[in-house]
């Protein structure tokens, strides 16, 4: 067998895929119209809000809570990461019942943790665990191990 000398052989080639910052992310809002769509969405009504923190119009983490305020204070003053965050509550995602509210975070869990390359998410547990996620309304899934 021989092998070639040409050294144009051996220079990457371009591709046609798109690179990770080039895929642009739906917004939270866009994807909870989705989310109580399903079948399995949980009925039901309550005082549970669903908030996003943000580093320059990037999700960077998913959170609920029965009162706004003191959570987003929480946040600001933990000594973490997740206090430089810009908190807002996802204006469809209100008056929830908890297992509504936890459905739509887990489903914003895996979508942007899924396709977050370049800004991966600070969310380090899930509100659901996975082995429920079919009985629960979770469309947005994933395989890997966290």
């Amino acid at each position: 067998m021989e092998l070639s000398s040409d050294p144009t052989l051996l220079e990457p080639q371009s591709s046609s895929y798109p690179t990770p910052s080039a895929v642009e992310l739906a917004s939270p809002e866009d994807l909870i119209s989705e989310i109580i769509q399903s079948p399995e969405f949980p009925t039901g009504t309550g005082n549970v809000s669903v908030y996003v923190g943000s580093e320059s119009g990037n999700v960077r983490y998913i959170g609920i809570t029965n009162d706004p305020e003191r959570r987003f204070l929480q946040h600001l003053r933990s000594g973490t990461i997740r206090e430089t965050l810009d908190y807002h509550v996802l204006k469809d995602a209100v008056g929830l019942s908890r297992m509504q509210a936890r459905v739509i975070e887990q489903n914003l869990i895996n979508y942007y943790r899924l396709n977050s390359v370049n800004y991966p998410i600070y969310n380090k547990i899930n509100s659901i665990a996975p082995r429920y996620w079919n009985d629960n309304g979770i469309i947005f899934k994933i395989s890997i191990g966290f």
